[in-house]
């Protein structure tokens, strides 16, 4: 054992009651934001911390997940949590999912600080508008590779650029977080009962880069949605 660590630290950093947390500080010309990843309010380090757990609808410990593994959460690509600032118009993504008894979920939001563009709201439009054609699509014994080219075509037409294979627009998830198979035009699968698949099509022009996550299960009577709230762009004051 360490010599800094006494029996006491040892015993708390490994129960079950142990819950990691982000906070993040976010700098208006009005003066900072500052939040965190639990629910409630809290008090630390001179400040008041708004749970973001409860203004997005998001706790993966309270509703279920593992205190020691919860899942996972990237903002805006990025497991870097550092004292970079968000500014008002930025815009962040938040690409996370909960562990519940070994299976994982995947989703990705977008929220803006301060009043989105109109910019930004057709990006919002743009990935929930192709994340539903994608989900028509998926229909049991149906080759996985189509979802890439009703996407690119999509994307093209209102003049985003493609996704070009491999790179993909989503893949299986599980027991791990990203699994076979790929959703990109390579893939030889064929949608079958039973597959979980993470739909994100990544919506990029030359000012931007932005995407959303569904989860979508395929059963015998055609795709299901397991995640929703894609359709709402959230807005930080």
């Amino acid at each position: 054992m360490p010599r800094a660590m006494t029996a006491g630290y040892l015993a708390a950093i490994q129960s079950a009651a142990l819950r990691p947390a982000l906070f993040v500080e976010a700098n208006f010309t009005s003066g900072p934001i500052y939040a965190w990843s639990g629910v409630g309010s809290i008090t630390w380090a001179g400040h008041t911390w708004t749970g973001l757990g409860s203004l997005g609808n998001v706790s993966m410990i309270e509703e279920g997940a593992h205190p020691r593994h919860p899942g996972f959460l990237m903002l805006n690509s990025s497991t870097r949590y550092d004292d970079r600032r968000y500014n008002k118009g930025d815009r962040m993504i938040a690409d996370f999912g909960a562990c519940y008894e070994g299976y994982y979920g995947d989703i990705t939001r977008m929220a803006i600080f301060g009043e989105p563009t109109d910019e930004q709201k057709k990006d919002h439009r743009m990935a929930c508008d192709v994340i539903q054609l994608c989900f028509e699509a998926m229909q049991p014994g149906t080759p996985i590779a189509e979802l890439s080219r009703i996407a690119n075509r999509e994307l093209v037409r209102r003049g985003y650029q493609s996704v070009d294979s491999p790179k993909r627009i989503g893949h299986g998830i599980g027991m791990a977080r990203a699994e076979p198979p790929s959703l990109n035009e390579v893939e030889k699968e064929v949608h079958r009962p039973g597959m979980i698949l993470a739909v994100e099509p990544k919506v990029r022009s030359d000012k931007s880069a932005v995407h959303l996550e569904e989860d979508v299960l395929i059963t015998e009577r055609g795709p299901e949605f397991l995640t929703s709230g894609r359709e709402e762009l959230r807005v930080f004051e």
